[in-house]
């Protein structure tokens, strides 16, 4: 084969790949908008997508409060993820930061971290990385069965803000899975019931 021949097949292949990527990204896509607009017969809501290339996002209530779910690219050293976010509408006094570890690149300023997520909480739950500005208004917290089974319910998520105006939580898209009806209602249900456990917390 000739030099330009071999560039040439070098091209087409690289163009074969980009094409297959996009075909994959756009069924994706397709199948996620599915996905949530069955979600709009079970929740008022909509579901909005600027064009086929974008990921469709729902936004609407649940049991009175406002709700959010959709998708966002984050880029962790060279590689590019998709999280999955829910946002559940909360009137909370406080705020509590969960991350669970080895999810992340290791901070490299820890109490510039702390600084701006608050005290660390290595009391409240070993497999995760606790924060707040209100420690002491999270202390009941700890011995709640209650919440304890919430947050178990939720252990596939990675990043879970609770407060102080509402509950954001995020994990790396799984797949259909993901966006099954009956799993985002009971994700919707358990952020409720948490959302209510730290409105009652004095």
């Amino acid at each position: 084969m000739t030099l330009t021949q071999i560039t040439f097949f070098f091209l087409l292949i690289i163009s074969a790949v980009a094409i297959a990527m996009v075909v994959h990204s756009w069924l994706d896509k397709r199948r996620i908008r599915r996905s949530l607009l069955v979600l709009t017969d079970h929740l008022l809501g909509t579901l909005s997508q600027e064009h086929g290339l974008d990921y469709p996002k729902f936004s609407g209530t649940y049991e009175d409060r406002k709700c959010d779910l959709f998708f966002s690219v984050v880029k962790v050293g060279r590689k590019h993820i998709l999280y999955y976010i829910y946002n559940l509408q909360a009137a909370i006094s406080y705020d509590l930061l969960l991350i669970k570890p080895h999810y992340f690149k290791p901070i490299q300023d820890p109490s510039d971290f702390s600084g701006r997520c608050g005290t660390k909480l290595s009391e409240l739950l070993p497999h995760y990385h606790a924060y707040s500005h209100r420690p002491s208004e999270i202390a009941p917290l700890y011995t709640s069965t209650e919440w304890k089974q919430h947050l178990k319910t939720l252990d596939g998520f990675t990043t879970l803000q609770f407060g102080p105006d509402a509950l954001v939580i995020g994990k790396p898209y799984d797949g259909d899975t993901d966006v099954n009806v009956p799993h985002i209602l009971r994700n919707l249900s358990t952020l409720h019931k948490i959302a209510s456990e730290m409105e009652r917390n004095p």
